[in-house]
């Protein structure tokens, strides 16, 4: 394994580390963790940005980084409408919006290399990874079912590594 595929892989990592920290502590609003985890969480995007530069340009990786602080704040917004007790509708739409961000995503890293990451795959891939995302939120808040919230993260973290294989045959 070389450094760029290393660096790709630390980042995924770095990124379902922090998005797991954040859900476990979204109910706590106001406490030093939640923000000391957001902080850090909101850094991964910029990470992101600076590794990608050198291999698609100062444009392509800023549209990256604001792809993912997007989809870092619809999770946050379902997160804390679900902790809110907010309406199934909300809650259904708020998912929604996560799905098209996903394909937006999909669709826009799948444009860097098509030939090596068709877009029906990267598609199905950030679906994936939104399925986890949603089933980490649902089995730490709504089942509070701790054995499937680390069985989802095991998943979740499996899937990130693919995702990071696929994103690092993209650039290589």
């Amino acid at each position: 394994m070389n450094d760029t595929e290393k660096a790709v892989r630390g980042l995924f990592a770095d990124h379902g580390i922090y998005v797991t920290w954040l859900i476990k502590t979204a109910k706590y609003q106001n406490s030093h963790a939640k923000k000391v985890i957001t902080d850090r969480l909101l850094r991964n995007p910029r990470d992101f940005n600076e590794a990608l530069v050198p291999f698609v340009g100062n444009e392509v990786a800023q549209q990256f980084e604001d792809a993912l602080v997007n989809h870092l704040m619809l999770v946050s917004t379902l997160t804390q409408l679900i902790l809110n007790g907010g309406y199934p509708d909300e809650i259904s739409q708020q998912e929604d919006q996560i799905y098209l961000n996903g394909d937006r995503v999909a669709d826009f890293v799948s444009s860097l290399n098509p030939s090596v990451l068709p877009q029906d795959v990267a598609r199905e891939v950030f679906s994936k990874y939104n399925q986890y995302i949603l089933n980490l939120v649902f089995y730490k808040y709504i089942e509070k079912n701790w054995e499937m919230f680390i069985l989802t993260f095991d998943e979740f973290r499996s899937h990130l590594m693919v995702m990071a294989e696929a994103v690092y045959n993209i650039l290589v």
